[in-house]
């Protein structure tokens, strides 16, 4: 038992520190530029700008591809997302 409490209170100092590292949350600017695929993906052009273009989003959409669909006739759309600053 000493030594099951022991290691508890290894791990709980462990765990605190005198300098804790603060979490900063990063937010970008977005820029989603949508394309299409009119043969199942193997190809993509450009289709338009999403509308939501320009709002601060989480630094980890930075090259997310989102939103691939399967339309009918082997037709796909996606968006993909970019940091602007």
């Amino acid at each position: 038992m000493k030594k099951i409490l022991l290691l508890f209170v290894l791990i709980v100092a462990s765990c605190s520190s005198d300098d804790p590292v603060k979490e900063v949350e990063c937010n970008c600017t977005i820029e989603g530029k949508r394309y299409i695929s009119d043969d199942s993906g193997f190809s993509w052009h450009y289709n338009s700008t999403d509308q939501r273009t320009g709002v601060k989003m989480p630094c980890w959409y930075d090259n997310l591809e989102t939103g691939q669909i399967y339309g009918e006739d082997g037709v796909w759309y996606k968006t993909v997302w970019i940091c602007l600053d």
